[in-house]
C-alpha cells in the first residue's frame, strides 16, 4: 500500500476527532494568502459532501498575503455557513492571516499562537514574491516630511532615490490596499466578532476602530512578522479570545493533526496545503 495513503488516512481521522468534538465542520489553510488560493478554498468547500453543519471551524496558518484575496475567502466561508465561523490558531497568522480571523466570531488561540499587525502585501514591481505596503508608504513619507524640513540636509542620493523610485499608481495602490485593510478588519469586527456585544453599534464601532488602528500602527510592533500573543490581544487591545489549551481534548486533538500534518508536509516537500474532508489540496 502506498504509504502516501496510510498517513492521510491518520491525518483525516485526527481532523474527523476535531470535527465531532466542536460539531463542526473543519477546514485546514495553511499557506499563503496570494491569488489563487481563494479559488481552490471555493472548490474544496463545495465539495464537502451532504448538508452542511452549522459552524466552520477554520484552522489557520499563514504569513499573510494578500487583503483582496483575504475578503474573497471571508466572504465564501460566510456564505457556506452564515450562522458561525471559528479560527484556530495552532501556531501563526501573520498579515492578512490576522485580518481573516477577526472576521470570525470566535477566535481560539493558546499560549504559543500569535497574530500579527496587519500590514497588507502587494505585489513587488520585478514580480518577486510580495512587499508589505507600509513599510513602503512610511519610508515615502519620511523621505517627503524630510524634503519637506529646510533645517534638514536633504543629500542628492535620497533625492534621486525619490525621483527614481516614485510612482504616482504604484503609491495610490499601497494607499488603497491599507485603507481596505482597516476598512475590512473594522466591518468584521463589529458585524461577526461583536455580535452578541449588548452596545450601540457606533460604541462597537468605536471599538473596532481603536483596535484597526493599534494592530495598523507599525511604529508600535516594529516588525511586519512579529507576533501578537493572547495575552497582548486580551490585555492591551481587549479582545475576546478562547484559550483553546484549557480544553485538553481539543488542544489534545489539535496538537495530534497539527503535528501529523507538518511532519507530512515535509516529507512531500511542500509548504501549504488545505485540507478538509479527507480532500488535500497541496501547494507552494
Amino acid at each position: 500500500m502506498n504509504s502516501n495513503i496510510v498517513v492521510e488516512a491518520h491525518i483525516n481521522d485526527a481532523l474527523k476527532q476535531i470535527a465531532n468534538h466542536q460539531q463542526s465542520d473543519v477546514f485546514v489553510l495553511m499557506g499563503p494568502l496570494v491569488f489563487g488560493v481563494d479559488d481552490y478554498v471555493k472548490k474544496l468547500t463545495e465539495s464537502i459532501p451532504g448538508k452542511k453543519k452549522k459552524k466552520l471551524l477554520v484552522l489557520l496558518e499563514t504569513s499573510g498575503g494578500l487583503v483582496e484575496t483575504t475578503e474573497r475567502i471571508a466572504n465564501l466561508f460566510r456564505n457556506h455557513y452564515p450562522e458561525s465561523v471559528q479560527f484556530l490558531i495552532p501556531n501563526y497568522a501573520f498579515s492578512a492571516g490576522t485580518i481573516l480571523a477577526m472576521s470570525g466570531d470566535e477566535i481560539l488561540m493558546d499560549y504559543h499562537s500569535v497574530l500579527g499587525p496587519i500590514d497588507p502585501q502587494i505585489e513587488r514591481r520585478d514580480g518577486k514574491g510580495l512587499m508589505p505596503a507600509s513599510g513602503y508608504l512610511i519610508k515615502y513619507d519620511s523621505l517627503i516630511e524630510k524634503a519637506r524640513d529646510p533645517k534638514e540636509p536633504f543629500s542628492q542620493a535620497e533625492l534621486h532615490y525619490l525621483i527614481q523610485h516614485f510612482n504616482p499608481a504604484e503609491l495610490y495602490q499601497y494607499e488603497q490596499a491599507r485603507e481596505l485593510s482597516i476598512a475590512l478588519l473594522v466591518e468584521w469586527l463589529v458585524k461577526y466578532k461583536f455580535k452578541d456585544w449588548q452596545k450601540a453599534k457606533s460604541q462597537k464601532s468605536r471599538r473596532a476602530k481603536m483596535i484597526a488602528k493599534r494592530l495598523s500602527d507599525t511604529d508600535l510592533w516594529k516588525s511586519h512578522g512579529r507576533g501578537i500573543s493572547m495575552d497582548v490581544l486580551r490585555n492591551s487591545l481587549k479582545l475576546r479570545i478562547t484559550d483553546f489549551g484549557n480544553d485538553k481534548y481539543l488542544d489534545n486533538y489539535v496538537k495530534k493533526y497539527y503535528y501529523l500534518l507538518k511532519d507530512y508536509l515535509s516529507k512531500r516537500e511542500v509548504r501549504s496545503v488545505l485540507h478538509s474532508n479527507e480532500q488535500f489540496i497541496f501547494f507552494n
